[in-house]
């Protein structure tokens, strides 16, 4: 996993059972670290996957800027959110964006 930016955020990148790239991320993502973030993002995206699936499981907080990079990845992707926590959810239901990703908790 990989510490990104001082807000004590991990990015980890894996591939699920089914192929596409997994991003799981922990801790807070925020403007200090959402760049260090979309570049994981960026790599993931790199062989041109249909789909790209965040694990938010242990993402306990997320500003305007991990929605930003959210967004980014849906402009070149599929987005699955999986199992996002309870105060995440709420930020993407705050902003309108529940129609542009796929949620399964």
């Amino acid at each position: 996993m990989a510490e990104l930016g001082e807000g004590g955020v991990t990015a980890n990148l894996e591939m699920t059972e089914g192929g596409a790239p997994c991003i799981a991320i922990a801790g807070e993502l925020d403007f200090s670290n959402a760049e260090g973030v979309r570049t994981v993002v960026d790599e993931a995206l790199a062989n041109d996957p249909e789909e790209l699936v965040f694990d938010l499981e242990k993402l306990s907080f997320m500003d305007s800027s991990g929605i930003a990079v959210l967004v980014h990845a849906s402009n070149h992707a599929r987005v699955l959110l999986r199992r996002p926590t309870p105060i995440v959810l709420r930020v993407i239901e705050v902003t309108g964006l529940t129609g542009t990703f796929t949620v399964a908790e």
